[in-house]
């Protein structure tokens, strides 16, 4: 509450909320109806970014659905990489208003013309009894073109699904499934096959007559096998209402499906998470907010229902 604000800080937002535009969570609503509005009679509105700049923790445990997160502290330096255009419309929100009052006037700055702030931030939208997502995200996106709010329906025509061969990907094969058959979605699964590190010790053997070309050799043997697997799915997957395809990719994640997705045109990535906390999640969830980060398309995370 701005109880809890130095007097500076305030003043500091005060100076730049009369330099920006706030909407209110009403106008704001009303805005969303009407673009879901135009997408009920098959038009398409132009982009709409929905960002919250509070703190990691914030985001996780509370938001507003269909936004996505891109803290006050990354704003200005990824900005770009996920808006490039600087006139497509941004809705911005924090805990009150605040910081997202200063955001809007540094996007601003940036040559962004038409960024806003949510007035009230997350507070008072939650106060107003309007909804809210708890725990850790996972359908919500930020990218307004196929979908409005968190339970409407998405129009993606060609879905990617980023595969380890595991099944840890199934969840992640299953809502493309869910979502390619009542539209007829083209589904690719894509798996990315990373270098393998030298077990260690192995130069040694090496000397021992070992063949100069193993390197190639255990590559070529996990090409084979990572093929048979992809197929084998494809074809399972695959029906009459979904036609499955299979990419197999060699380089590093995430960069490699990034480039793959933009070859594909697809429209929709989807990905898996390990579902786990602490350490773990941290280490195991980087690729997947690497890859939220980087593509073009929007990006659906989906977690295991089960531990």
């Amino acid at each position: 509450m701005a109880a809890d604000h130095s007097p500076r800080f305030l003043r500091l937002c005060e100076q730049a909320r009369t330099e920006i535009v706030e909407v209110s969570a009403a106008e704001f609503e009303r805005e969303l109806a009407e673009r879901q509005s135009l997408l009920s009679s098959g038009r398409e509105p132009t982009e709409l970014y929905f960002l919250d700049v509070r703190e990691d923790h914030e985001w996780l445990t509370e938001r507003i659905p269909g936004s996505t997160h891109l803290g006050r502290g990354l704003l200005e330096r990824d900005i770009e990489k996920l808006i490039s255009d600087p006139e497509t419309d941004i809705v911005l929100y924090c805990g009150g208003g605040y910081r997202s009052a200063l955001a809007t006037q540094s996007l601003g700055k940036m040559g962004y013309t038409r960024v806003r702030s949510l007035a009230g931030g997350f507070r008072g939208w939650k106060e107003s009894g309007r909804p809210t997502v708890l725990g850790e995200p996972q359908p919500e996106l930020s990218h307004f073109r196929h979908h409005v709010i968190e339970g409407q329906t998405m129009t993606p025509k060609h879905i990617i699904v980023a595969t380890d061969l595991t099944e840890l990907s199934e969840p992640a094969l299953r809502m493309a499934r869910s979502l390619a058959e009542p539209l007829g979605s083209r589904i690719t699964m894509v798996h990315v096959l990373e270098p393998a590190p030298t077990p260690p010790g192995l130069e040694a053997f090496a000397l021992e007559g070992m063949p100069l070309d193993w390197e190639e050799r255990l590559l070529q043997g996990r090409s084979e096998a990572a093929s048979r697997r992809l197929a084998d799915t494809a074809a399972a997957e695959s029906s009459p209402k979904v036609s499955v395809h299979w990419r197999l990719l060699q380089g590093r994640m995430p960069d490699a499906l990034l480039e793959e997705i933009k070859s594909l045109e697809g429209d929709l990535l989807i990905v898996g998470t390990h579902g786990r906390k602490g350490v773990s999640h941290f280490l195991l969830g980087s690729v997947a907010e690497k890859l939220m980060r980087g593509a073009t398309c929007p990006v659906l995370v989906v977690r295991p229902t089960t531990h």
